[in-house]
């Protein structure tokens, strides 16, 4: 839940029931309680502790008599215990469909509990979806249209920002960067052999994520610096990608399936042009912002796409309009204002103090 809405809400309370962490926050004096169903030292590893303790499962069953609604945030097989038990003390359900959630529900003849997921899924009251391909993939499922809500996720804006970003007005070399898994599900293979193709003026090029299935990519980032027009640097996986995108120009992200990729999302709320595969989700994002589109799997128009932002006017106007737009429509405060309305819409009139 959103620091500014809950400060808004002051009078409110709100409890979080979750299974997978334990913390207790403060926003204007005000505690935010976010209770964990489980108490073993494996806290938030699967439901099945819950079989192991009596008071584990009195606990699991009073925070579903104390909710008004039951948010479930993924669409997995974890989803079949928490909607059964608001269907059974008849407690408004919201489903979260991310990333893959529904892919294996699709074919016709699948096994018991696919099926018992999407009985589940066709039968809560409001469906959450990242991304219209998601939103798509759920009328196939079955569920109703008017069900099915389109939000994004939201960006801490308060760390992403263009307020202190990289200036381009200065003119110096193009700064892309890359932030993700290094990966050939992030495309990674592609963008390499793109870089490796380039001949041109100097760029800089950046790379932050976990190495996992790409061998020798250190090794083909110094091939690239020896090339003396690509200067390729590795961060490794990072903790605060604030600071990393804020000095680069472009976000460069060829990736082969995404749900509602965060780091685009915050590489535009911090000015950045973005340089995005044409999967369904991208073509979303760059419709509502400055960047483009290059065909999924092809180097050479990805080179292409490089080629063309270095010779773009992209400087400090170009930069705050993107970080504007990106604001309106993906701020955390605009997101969670979404959620909240939906709660407000399901919490029976006499309930409205504590949505859950």
């Amino acid at each position: 839940m959103n620091k500014k809405i809950l400060e808004r809400d002051a009078g409110k309370d709100i409890v979080v029931v979750t299974a997978y962490t334990k913390e207790t926050a403060s926003y204007g004096g005000r505690k935010e309680k976010i209770k964990s169903l489980f108490t073993t030292e494996h806290e938030g590893t699967g439901y099945h502790y819950c079989l192991f303790s009596l008071f584990s499962v009195f606990r699991f069953l009073l925070s579903f008599l104390r909710a008004d609604v039951v948010h479930v945030v993924k669409a997995g097989p974890e989803l079949i215990v928490p909607v059964l038990f608001a269907k059974l003390f008849r407690k408004p359900v919201i489903i979260k469909i991310a990333q893959d959630d529904l892919e294996n529900l699709l074919p016709i003849k699948i096994k018991i509990l696919r099926r018992a997921r999407r009985y589940l899924i066709k039968n809560a009251d409001v469906i959450v979806a990242l991304s219209e391909k998601i939103a798509n993939e759920a009328r196939l499922l079955g569920v109703d249209g008017d069900k099915i809500k389109r939000i994004p996720n939201g960006v801490d804006i308060d760390k992403f920002n263009c307020n202190s970003a990289s200036q381009s007005g200065v003119i110096r070399n193009k700064k892309y960067l890359f932030v993700g898994a290094i990966s050939k599900r992030k495309g990674m293979l592609d963008l390499l052999r793109a870089l490796e193709k380039y001949e041109g003026q100097n760029v800089d090029f950046s790379f932050a994520g976990p190495i996992y299935d790409i061998v020798g990519f250190q090794e083909r980032l110094e091939v690239l610096n020896s090339k003396g027009y690509i200067k390729a640097k590795y961060y490794g996986a990072v903790n605060d990608p604030e600071k990393i995108i804020k000095e680069h120009d472009c976000l460069v992200l060829p990736s082969y399936n995404e749900g509602m990729p965060n780091v685009v999302l915050e590489a535009m709320a911090c000015g950045l042009y973005c340089i995005l595969s044409d999967i369904n989700v991208h073509k979303e994002l760059c419709a509502a912002a400055k960047g483009s589109i290059f065909k999924l799997g092809d180097p050479d128009d990805l080179l292409s796409a490089i080629m063309t932002f270095n010779f773009m006017d992209y400087g400090c106007a170009e930069r705050r309009e993107q970080s504007e737009a990106a604001i309106k429509r993906y701020s955390s405060v605009v997101v969670s204002q979404m959620y909240i309305d939906i709660y407000n819409s399901l919490c029976p009139l006499t309930h409205m103090g504590s949505c859950s």
